[in-house]
C-alpha cells in the first residue's frame, strides 16, 4: 500500500510470504514475515525479526531487532508484544485477496473496485477457498 518503505537489513535480507497485507506506512528492514499475515498501518519491523504464519501486527507497532514472533499471534504496542494468539488465516488471506483485487483494477483505470455484484460474489468465492484450505491445513 502507500508509502511502505522495505529496507534490506546487514545481515539479512527481507522476505514477505504470500497473502500478506502490508498497509500504509510500514516499514520493514531485514526482517521476514511469514504467510497470511497482514502488517497495519504505520508499523515498524526491525531487522533480524520473525512473524510468524497467520500473524497480526497492529498499526503503529515497533517491533524490535531480533524478535521472533511465534504464528497466530497479534502484536501491538511499542515495543510490541504478544497480545493474544488467534489463527487469522481467514481473515488475513481474504483481506490480501481483496488488495490484489483492488490494484488489479487500479492498473485498469476501475477505481470501484470494492462494490458491486461482481465484487461480492467474488468476496464470497476468496471466503469460502480460504476456509476450505483452512480447515484442510488445520482441521475444523
Amino acid at each position: 500500500q502507500d508509502h511502505v518503505m522495505v529496507h534490506v537489513g546487514y545481515h539479512a535480507p527481507t522476505i514477505v510470504g504470500d497473502y500478506c497485507s502490508i498497509t500504509h506506512r510500514v516499514v520493514l528492514h531485514g526482517c521476514t514475515i511469514g504467510d497470511n499475515c497482514l502488517i497495519g498501518i504505520g508499523a515498524t519491523i526491525m531487522e533480524g525479526v520473525v512473524i510468524g504464519e497467520n500473524s497480526i501486527v497492529a498499526g503503529h507497532s515497533f517491533v524490535a531487532d531480533n524478535t521472533v514472533i511465534p504464528p497466530n499471534s497479534v502484536v501491538m504496542g511499542t515495543p510490541a508484544k504478544i497480545g493474544r494468539t488467534v489463527n487469522s488465516f481467514v481473515g488475513n488471506r481474504v483481506n490480501a485477496m481483496l488488495y490484489h483485487r483492488n490494484a488489479l483494477a487500479y492498473a485498469r483505470g476501475d477505481h470501484r473496485a470494492w462494490d458491486g455484484p461482481e465484487y461480492e460474489a467474488e468476496s464470497r468465492r476468496w471466503r469460502a477457498d480460504a476456509e476450505r484450505e483452512f480447515a484442510a491445513r488445520y482441521g475444523d
